[in-house]
């Protein structure tokens, strides 16, 4: 992965750290742990898929993020987790 990409996915991952840090206690699966477990199979799938470098990013930091909208709102999380990853 070119050093642009890897830059972009380590800041990834450290602002989805300090979204989940802000999850309310009553949401224990969804937490950092599951989302690492998720980003390395996502990752790992992609791999064997032989998907490109920026397929890869994509997929890295859309895993990242699935989980990351229940810092603001149960229903409908799967909207916010976007917005998240967009902004």
């Amino acid at each position: 992965m070119s050093e642009r990409y890897q830059k972009l996915v380590d800041k990834a991952h450290v602002h989805v750290r300090k979204l989940l840090s802000q999850l309310p206690k009553h949401i224990r699966f969804h937490d950092l742990a599951h989302t690492h477990t998720v980003t390395r199979a996502a990752v790992g799938i992609g791999q064997a898929l032989r998907l490109d470098t920026r397929d890869l990013l994509l997929l890295e930091i859309a895993a990242l993020f699935h989980d990351t909208g229940y810092t603001r709102s149960y229903d409908g999380h799967e909207a916010v987790s976007a917005e998240l990853a967009a902004a």
